[in-house]
């Protein structure tokens, strides 16, 4: 497991020149470090050259350089076209965004209709049709968008492509792996481990590390049979590749599983996807109040029906001894961005849930920005390894780990960028702690190795 632990400016010249690796440890099973709780000073270093690093300037000549940006909020475009004009002025961003695509049915360049209809005008209409959801197919609009792409590159230089949303980053690993963009793109064939939440789960299982069982059903008989031989306490339902609180339900009785079911099969979510199947899995959540978050820089953040580690978790792999709810728990969100398999942790938040039983109300609302000194050594260890273990080797990631005692366990990993936080204002207010600027770190990453200028390389004096 490899780890970046360093300061402002050592974080810069592990981008400016070769990836630098300050320090280093092999997983196991025990994800809990032997070692000091807090995570330490910058160390002695050793590099490693970037992939892209001998590419030296741009490889297309005089051609435009461009970052291409799949789906995602107008804020979050917004954000990323001032990152670039303040830092990159010689790069462009494009916006794609398939759901207009599947809408308008037009591609960047080109009408992307065509005699017969669109394909990725087709919907695969339930068979009920009782509350009037389908199935949206968006392989068509995808293919063309991939056709685009490749032509578009002809005629000028990508950088990068990035995901801004959970459901697209299988197309943007498959994009970058068509365009040879290494440095910003994992492995297509591995997709699924950093979008399905039950997959994820079962890859951190794969490699021994700490993990919450989690089963897919598509029907809610399928997911009561598998609950009620050993499990008496609550479950935990979401869709298996939607976000925030969308369709997550905390369900204590069997009833509320069907209505679980019922309310969310083949809706479409929050990332515009058909939800074709449910995520089931153990309640995670401590049923006492939780101590006040202390006063700080603090966001909006909705993730209801996750927790930390319920007693019984039998088969979760290397479950904490402590049994009794009343232990702290916290859900910690380590954001990160990597460059072949190295990580770089940019900033670190903290927040305490609050647990409803048989609501889908958020259980948590504030997250308070936490200085390195103040985050437990295993969890930032911990995110390290489940980046490792479902294979976010390039590019950014949000990974959300709830921690009780010295019990540390994944909720989720995204593969993209966080929500929308601004970088400015996070270094405002917290100008004496160790917090990067992830946006910021996400498109300095494939830029500094092919030659282009930034204004500043210091971005910690910036505003």
């Amino acid at each position: 497991m490899r780890s970046f632990t360093s300061s402002p400016q050592t974080a810069a010249a592990a981008f400016t020149g070769p990836v630098i690796e300050l320090s280093s440890s092999s997983s196991s099973n025990n994800n809990s470090p032997a070692s000091s709780s807090a995570v330490p000073s910058p160390a002695s270093s050793s590099t490693l050259s970037s992939p892209m690093s001998g590419r030296g300037g741009s490889l297309c000549g005089e051609k435009k350089k461009e970052i291409i940006l799949i789906g995602g909020s107008l804020g979050k475009r917004t954000m990323i076209k001032k990152h670039l004009q303040a830092y990159f002025p010689g790069v462009q961003e494009v916006w794609v965004s398939p759901h207009d695509l599947y809408r308008n049915a037009t591609t960047m360049s080109s009408q992307a209709g065509v005699s017969g209809g669109f394909p990725g005008k087709t919907y695969a209409v339930a068979g009920s049709q009782q509350a009037g959801c389908g199935i949206v197919d968006y392989s068509g609009v995808l293919d063309c968008l991939e056709k685009d792409l490749i032509t578009r590159s002809r005629t000028s230089d990508i950088l990068g492509v990035v995901p801004m949303l959970d459901g697209f980053v299988p197309f943007a690993d498959r994009i970058c792996a068509a365009l040879g963009l290494h440095s910003c793109g994992n492995n297509p064939l591995t997709s699924d481990h950093r979008t399905d939440k039950a997959l994820m789960q079962r890859c951190l299982a794969s490699k021994g590390l700490r993990h919450c069982e989690s089963r897919s059903f598509t029907s809610a008989d399928q997911a009561l049979e598998w609950k009620r031989p050993s499990r008496d306490s609550p479950l935990v339902v979401k869709p298996a590749n939607s976000g925030g609180c969308d369709g997550v339900c905390v369900c204590v009785t069997d009833e509320d599983l069907r209505d679980a079911f019922d309310d969310n099969m083949y809706r479409v979510n929050a990332e515009r996807l058909t939800n074709e199947k449910m995520v089931v899995q153990e309640y995670l959540g401590a049923l006492q109040e939780q101590p006040p978050v202390r006063a700080g820089l603090r966001r909006k953040r909705s993730k209801p029906g996750d927790g930390c580690e319920d007693p019984d978790s039998s088969s979760s792999g290397a479950p904490a001894e402590a049994t009794e709810s009343s232990r702290p728990c916290f859900e910690f969100i380590v954001n990160t961005v990597s460059v072949d398999g190295h990580h770089l942790l940019s900033d670190i938040w903290r927040g305490t849930p609050k647990a409803k039983l048989g609501s889908t109300e958020c259980l948590y609302d504030i997250q308070e920005s936490v200085p390195w000194s103040e985050c437990p050594r295993e969890v930032v260890d911990y995110a390290f390894a489940v980046l490792d273990a479902t294979g976010v080797r390039n590019g950014a990631a949000h990974t959300e780990i709830m921690l009780r005692g010295d019990d540390v366990c994944l909720i989720e990993v995204n593969a993209r960028v966080a929500g929308e936080v601004r970088g400015d204002l996070l270094r405002r207010a917290t100008p004496q702690q160790q917090s990067f600027d992830q946006l910021y770190w996400l498109l300095l990453s494939p830029h500094k190795t092919l030659g282009v200028s930034t204004r500043d390389a210091d971005i910690s004096s910036r505003v």
